[in-house]
């Protein structure tokens, strides 16, 4: 928004100029905020009507910098390192989903073992949902304490 609004300020300014309009000239002139006065004179002293390697305009060149910029740049790092805990938070959660569904499949095969005729399945959904209960106490105990 403020390059924008630096960019029709400097249209109009330069509109003046191209119509000799000396008092509106001056008037917009005084009213650039310190970024594109510094860019425009830059600019200026270029003179870019007559030489052909002069930059297309003051936005262009290096003089012209936003305190903004800077600011935003501090963001982003910050939104950046944000976005990395966030990440990071994200893949434990689904670990515990993970160990949710373990876990109730565990439930699941203790609740169905003493259901059946025979007893050789009883004991092996029980010895099914005792190994799922193990790796998934191992998974748990490979997460970080905090």
């Amino acid at each position: 928004q403020i390059r924008g609004f630096h960019a029709i300020l400097f249209v109009e300014w330069a509109a003046a100029v191209s119509q000799e309009n000396q008092e509106l000239e001056d008037f917009l002139y005084q009213r650039f905020p310190p970024a594109l006065k510094t860019a425009s004179d830059a600019w200026i002293a270029t003179k870019p009507l007559v030489n052909p390697d002069a930059p297309s305009s003051p936005f262009v060149m290096s003089e012209y910098v936003l305190e903004e910029d800077d600011l935003a740049e501090q963001w982003q790092a910050t939104a950046e390192a944000e976005l990395a805990k966030a990440n990071q938070a994200d893949e434990t959660s689904d670990r515990y989903v993970l160990l949710t569904v373990l876990f109730a499949s565990v439930l699941f095969f203790g609740g169905i073992a003493g259901k059946f005729q025979s007893q050789i399945i009883d004991m092996a959904m029980l010895v099914i949902g005792s190994i799922i209960f193990l790796a998934g106490l191992g998974i748990l105990l490979t997460f970080p304490m905090q």
